[in-house]
């Protein structure tokens, strides 16, 4: 009697485990049912009402061929090209007057900014006056020497010694008339008597008064800088490059950079010289040229951030927002039953490559087409899916 009773709970076990096993099995089976937002989902299909489609704001567009670059990073500040800067000073010394100008001041080339008074400048005038009639009066006599010699009636010693006279006296009035020249100096109304004790100082270009180091009734050297004028237009970027990044930078490429205070957006320039050796910090400095619209203030000494293109290509793109990272790979939702205003979304994995700020590199060997419509806004929300 006991091993009967033993013998039958040993079955009813065994049918137990059996049921056990069978009722899980069935319960690993693909599951369909409502998600956390309602919509419904079989693995990698998800199907949205218009209301989930609305509720999580959802926005279809389509891969499209992009303009990629590659680019290098760099920083530095904005520059005044070496032509135009200029440090006034004076050829002869003197004292300053009528200097009325202050730093913002602009200036056009040629204008006024100050005089130069010199006692010494009389002096030069009256030499250059001497000079002229000395080589007017040199002239004739050689001409008459020169005569006299071609036929024997004087000694050749005499011609000589009038010629020698005559290129002297030629090259001190030359020198003397460069000397007027750079005193700005008229010759023509000098030699119609009208001597001057001073003289005017312009501007030998455009642009803006950066620094006055002088006043007026102070004697000046010509060693002085009594002010400085700067063209901010157009302007040097100097950049600094890293070693590791210079072999990929060359003249004529593209810089697109902005200046963190005075430019709201990225603003472009060119490349027109690398520096050929690495300073003590192991960079380049490559330099580009930009010409500035009136309607940006930029001045030299303002700090840039820019990066160099090096490489552009064309490639398949979506944006950033697009995509979805998953378990070891990256996936798109891809709507399948267009015109319908329910949506059936399938996961299509992608295979990505270069990224910018903006867009993503899509692969070819990713299962995507240019007339795929594809979920570029609010796929992150599709994510717990």
């Amino acid at each position: 009697m006991k091993t009967y009773h033993k013998s039958n709970r040993c079955k009813l076990f065994w049918v137990a485990l059996l049921g056990l096993m069978v009722a899980t099995g069935c319960g690993s089976g693909k599951k369909t049912g409502p998600s956390a937002e309602g919509g419904e989902h079989e693995s990698s299909v998800i199907r949205l009402t218009p209301e989930q489609v609305e509720a999580n704001g959802l926005v279809l567009g389509k891969p499209q061929e992009y303009l990629f670059s590659r680019d290098v990073t760099a920083s530095g500040y904005l520059e005044a090209l070496p032509r135009n800067y200029h440090a006034i000073s004076v050829v002869l010394g003197g004292t300053i007057s009528e200097l009325n100008l202050l730093p913002g001041d602009r200036i056009s080339r040629g204008q006024f900014l100050f005089r130069i008074s010199n006692p010494e400048l009389l002096q030069i005038q009256e030499d250059y006056l001497t000079s002229t009639a000395l080589l007017a009066l040199h002239q004739d006599e050689y001409e008459r020497q020169k005569l006299l010699a071609s036929e024997n009636v004087t000694a050749q010693k005499v011609f000589v010694k009038a010629e020698s006279e005559l290129k002297t006296t030629a090259a001190r009035v030359q020198a003397l008339e460069n000397r007027l020249t750079l005193l700005h100096i008229d010759k023509e109304q000098l030699k119609n008597g009208r001597m001057v004790s001073s003289v005017a100082v312009t501007a030998p270009i455009s642009g803006f008064v950066t620094r006055v180091d002088a006043g007026n009734g102070q004697y000046a050297s010509p060693d002085t800088k009594i002010l400085e004028i700067v063209e901010t237009s157009p302007l040097l970027i100097s950049l600094q490059v890293f070693e590791k990044d210079i072999l990929h930078v060359r003249e004529g490429q593209v810089v697109r950079f902005r200046v963190p205070e005075a430019t709201p957006g990225i603003l472009e320039a060119r490349i027109t010289k690398t520096g050929k050796v690495l300073n003590e910090n192991r960079m380049v400095n490559v330099h580009a040229v930009f010409k500035p619209g009136s309607e940006l203030r930029l001045l030299p000494g303002m700090f840039v951030k820019a990066s160099i293109i090096t490489q552009s290509f064309q490639a398949m793109a979506l944006p950033q927002e697009a995509i979805i990272p998953g378990d070891g790979f990256s996936y798109v939702l891809v709507k399948t039953n267009p015109g319908q205003d329910s949506w059936v979304l399938e996961k299509a994995k992608v295979t990505t490559g270069y990224q910018d700020q903006k867009m993503t590199e899509i692969l070819p060997e990713s299962k995507l087409s240019l007339s795929d419509n594809v979920v570029v806004g609010g796929a992150f929300s599709m994510a717990h899916f």
